[in-house]
């Protein structure tokens, strides 16, 4: 009779050791879950809203910032250039396609490679275009935005984007270029590239000196696979990608620098 006292109650001490170990399992993975789902809710409520200015988190790209905002103090600027990865490459892929199209026009290169739209607006913020008084502007962000925002939010970005830069320069051309695909064509990148390239005209269409170009058409073959000699890493160009962007780019450039040369009676094609 002792003995079965004892079985009993080293059963209950072990299925009660068992009991505490799964309830503090359960109690982590619940912890766990909530916090998940919390940094879900910061996230959508606002703390990375896309319309919120945030500066970009790379130290090298801070510095490439103020580098930049003091040259564009000291160089005449007709054209400025603002973006992500995509434009900060052609100071480096695109080097001698910007040097052979762009270099003499007065165009100046504000891409700072891993900004999302949040950080160039906090860029316009801080000083990014303070020195220029350009003709035009080619806008082109978003596509470091694909992976954690929808279309729509993508799209609202980019138009937060030309309003502030509209309102930094009221009498300056815009022309927005659309998202340049990426990834495969099945992956939710892609999808989500396309969605916000099919809305952008439409959401800018009552803007007035903002234009779109749609450069993403020319990036893909049939079978909508982005050509490697174009885009090898299925994100940014190459100089002969830098080369096709500068063709698609060349009339509006033009035109613009007609309208931004003093002289602009001079003519020409």
């Amino acid at each position: 009779m002792f003995r079965l006292v004892q079985l009993k109650a080293i059963v209950r001490t072990r299925f009660g050791r068992c009991l505490a170990t799964i309830c503090g399992i359960f109690a982590i993975s619940l912890v766990a879950v909530v916090g998940f789902y919390g940094m879900c809710f910061v996230f959508r409520a606002g703390h990375f809203d896309i319309l919120k200015p945030r500066p970009n988190a790379s130290e090298q790209a801070m510095s490439r910032h103020d580098a930049l905002c003091e040259a564009s103090c000291r160089v005449p600027t007709r054209i400025v250039f603002l973006g992500d990865s995509i434009t900060e490459g052609w100071s480096t892929r695109g080097k001698q396609v910007w040097e052979s199209e762009f270099a003499g026009l007065g165009a100046f290169n504000m891409g700072v490679s891993g900004d999302r739209i949040q950080n160039l607006l906090w860029r316009l913020d801080h000083g990014a275009t303070d020195c220029a008084t350009p003709a035009g502007v080619v806008l082109e962000i978003g596509t470091n935005n694909v992976h954690y925002y929808s279309a729509d939010e993508i799209v609202r970005g980019i138009g937060a984007a030309v309003e502030r830069i509209q309102r930094l320069h009221p009498n300056t051309s815009i022309l927005v270029l659309s998202l340049l695909p990426r990834d495969r064509p099945e992956s939710r990148a892609r999808s989500i590239v396309r969605q916000v390239n099919s809305q952008l005209v439409e959401s800018l269409k009552d803007k007035e000196r903002v234009e779109v170009l749609d450069v993403g058409k020319d990036f893909v073959d049939a079978e909508d696979e982005i050509p490697t000699y174009l885009i090898p890493d299925l994100l940014h160009p190459s100089e002969s990608g830098y080369r096709q962007l500068a063709i698609l780019l060349r009339p509006w450039i033009r035109r613009i620098d007609r309208l931004g040369d003093p002289q602009s009676s001079r003519g020409g094609p």
